[in-house]
């Protein structure tokens, strides 16, 4: 393994290992809880899940800021890469440490939530924040040397400011706009009432409650149905597009569109609560709030973002004059790999838009990623479609782990059953037509084009499409893997499969052999539901 490989290895691992003790420590002790205490020190004791959360917020912005300069730093931290000795001592330090700083939670935790319990101290507060920061300091250098987090202290003196800032900026943005829901909650309840007067001629309404409506169906615009969160995510979302894009766009005129996309995505929020109440009122309250509630916000996040984004690089205020976009470039690598896999999401939002439990319009889920493969049907031809007897074996290994892990209750197969026999004969056929096809082939060719032939090299290099099997090191592996099981409501099984179709993939470097695995394991599970009546594995 070269250092290189060594450094990205370790770096990853003391980030597991961080994400792990925290979500742990998150789980098992609730911070707010000692606030009772009424002392100097369980006060200071009770903002520790903020202080966590704001260093956590700063080190991700941190790391956007400092991207121009981390290549100096990895070619320093290259030449100052120290024997693996020297890191497992500092490993076992942090343990040892950790493991002190859990004792003395349990002894902070024991005493303060106990309304007769003794009274916090200072000494308490400071042995908890000096045992804590000691272990992560230790895991650190577990890491990175000293002198290479020195070096980068040096060189981003000022971002680490600046991303101290905005990490506090972020962590009071939920209370500024708290604060700020009365007046904008009027707005966003005048707007519906507006939208929902061109369709009804007597709307209900209960200012007082914000209760909006139809004598047969209203809902109550409740802080969450707000939109502050699109409006966050569309900030997030255009600061990013902003910096990814900055030689594309001309600036100041570009900043415009984040003003513009806050108001776009309130407007769309305040749709998206009149079309609710009108699903509501004329199809069913069932697909109303089961359905349309959960996957509309989504859609309209995705059509304003993009369609603002599209906007923004193809208009001459805001995008510099670019050449002519060549069909090649259109067919790029990176929508070749991405776009059947966005078009089966897409999909996904649209049925479930329409659906309440159960995605009756499956069928139309799979038609729109079927036609997005055969959009690049002649680019995919190309493609190496051999394959080894190792991809059907390990299809069947991995049907076999996914059946041992599976927990789903009895009841939800049965739920589904019922759903599929309540349909027209002719609508059941379809679907079930249709639910095999998307298993075997649809869904496997979509999802491994995205997480091992896109996702898994893009985490090796930008130039993802020249990356060799050899060069697929094993964090790229386990974070395509862990979203790749994200996206399925058996996380851990799908992300055991993940792992051992990337290992498929890197053995051989053809993308064949973990598409027919994945088609064959899909395969199994279909004949296990069909003639098995074993209907959970598909709920």
């Amino acid at each position: 393994m070269t250092d290189r490989r060594k450094i990205a290895c370790w770096l990853f691992f003391a980030a597991l290992i961080l994400i792990v003790e925290l979500v742990g420590l998150t789980f098992f002790y609730e911070a707010m809880s000692l606030q009772h205490g009424g002392s100097l020190a369980a006060i200071l004791l009770s903002r520790s899940e903020r202080i966590v959360s704001l260093f956590l917020t700063a080190a991700a912005i941190l790391c956007v800021a400092m991207f121009p300069k981390l290549q100096a730093v990895e070619e320093f931290a290259f030449e100052h890469v120290r024997s693996p000795g020297s890191r497992w001592g500092f490993l076992a330090l942090h343990f040892l440490l950790f493991t002190l700083f859990v004792a003395t939670s349990n002894s902070i935790y024991q005493s303060g939530t106990d309304p007769d319990g003794a009274r916090l101290h200072m000494g308490s507060a400071l042995s908890f924040f000096g045992i804590g920061l000691a272990t992560y300091v230790a895991l650190a250098l577990a890491a990175l040397p000293w002198s290479v987090w020195q070096k980068l202290f040096r060189l981003g003196r000022l971002e680490i400011i600046l991303s101290l800032l905005a990490g506090v900026a972020c962590l009071k943005v939920g209370k500024v706009t708290m604060s700020a829901w009365d007046r904008l909650s009027e707005w966003t309840f005048h707007v519906v009432e507006w939208l929902l007067l061109l369709v009804y001629p007597e709307v209900v309404s209960v200012h007082a409650e914000k209760l909006i409506g139809t004598p047969a169906f209203s809902e109550v615009i409740a802080p969450e149905c707000s939109g502050y969160q699109g409006i966050g995510m569309i900030l997030v979302f255009f600061t990013f597009f902003l910096w990814h894009f900055r030689s594309r766009l001309r600036f100041p005129a570009a900043l415009l569109l984040l003003p513009m996309g806050c108001v776009a995505i309130w407007l769309a929020n305040c749709l998206r609560i009149a079309l609710l109440i009108i699903v509501g009122d004329k199809i069913s309250p069932a697909v109303a709030v089961e359905g349309f509630h959960s996957q509309t916000g989504w859609f309209f996040f995705c059509v304003v973002a993009l369609g603002l984004a599209v906007l923004a690089l193809n208009s001459r205020w805001c995008a510099k004059a670019q050449e002519p976009t060549s069909d090649d470039e259109l067919r790029s690598p990176t929508l070749l790999y991405l776009l059947p896999f966005l078009a089966l999401m897409a999909g996904m939002i649209l049925t479930g838009m329409a659906s309440t439990d159960f995605d009756w319009l499956y069928p139309v889920r799979i038609a729109v990623a079927g036609a997005a493969l055969l959009f690049f049907f002649q680019e995919y031809r190309k493609l190496d479609w051999s394959w080894s007897w190792a991809a059907p074996l390990t299809g069947v290994a991995v049907y076999i782990i996914w059946i041992l892990m599976e927990q789903s209750e009895l009841s939800s197969g049965a739920h589904l059953k019922s759903e599929v026999d309540s349909l027209s004969s002719t609508w059941k056929g379809v679907w079930l037509v249709s639910r095999v096809i998307g298993s075997v082939i649809i869904i496997p060719v979509a999802e491994e084009l995205a997480f091992r032939g896109y996702l898994l090299r893009r985490l090796v290099s930008p130039d993802f499409a020249h990356v060799s099997r050899k060069q697929m090191h094993w964090p790229a592996l386990a974070i395509s893997s862990l979203l790749f099981g994200l996206m399925h409501q058996r996380w851990l099984a799908g992300t055991v499969a993940g792992v051992i179709y990337g290992l498929l993939y890197r053995h051989r470097g053809n993308l064949t052999d973990p598409i027919v695995a994945h088609s064959v394991t899909n395969g199994l599970i279909a004949v296990h539901v069909l003639l098995g009546g074993s209907w959970y594995l598909w709920t």
